[in-house]
């Protein structure tokens, strides 16, 4: 497929800009604060990333430019949603099925992580007694057999 060649061209590409203007960037760069220059580095390599992916992404090099067209449609996109106060993909069916426990999922993580810069969750979690443990740990399987998905499905990255 000529569209992944293409996509691979344009990594191939950054890496040989980025090799060949390094100097030039970290001088530019330095007469920022690093915190400018670090979200700089960032969001263009998240951007540049975004928008080679159209090319992994599309079947063919016309569907690739297609998306490409439409990247300008985005900004009449947002007019409208900021106009109508309506978005779009809350109108998906699978929206409580999915997206809000994902949200809680992430938010459960997050509260997780906060906690373990506090507290030693090893430690702690070793002291308690051993039924409590093994307890924990069947329940955790139990819900692994229980929720998880056996159907063959199509990988996860490519469902987007």
């Amino acid at each position: 497929m000529a569209v992944h060649y293409l996509g691979g061209g344009l990594h191939g590409a950054a890496i040989g800009y980025e090799i060949l203007t390094k100097s030039t960037r970290d001088k530019v760069l330095a007469m920022l604060p690093k915190v400018v220059a670090n979200f700089i580095g960032l969001a263009f390599t998240f951007g540049f990333v975004c928008f080679t992916d159209i090319f992994f992404r599309a079947n063919t090099v016309q569907d690739a430019f297609y998306m490409i067209g439409k990247l300008g449609d985005i900004p009449a996109e947002i007019g409208t949603i900021l106009a109508t106060h309506k978005f779009a993909f809350l109108n998906l069916p699978n929206l409580y099925n999915f997206v809000y426990p994902a949200a809680a999922v992430i938010i459960l993580l997050e509260v997780v992580n906060f906690f373990s810069t506090k507290y030693d969750f090893n430690e702690q979690f070793g002291s308690k007694p051993t039924w409590m443990r093994w307890s924990i740990y069947y329940s955790s399987i139990l819900l692994l057999l229980f929720y998880g998905v056996y159907e063959k499905h199509q990988f996860i990255y490519f469902q987007f």
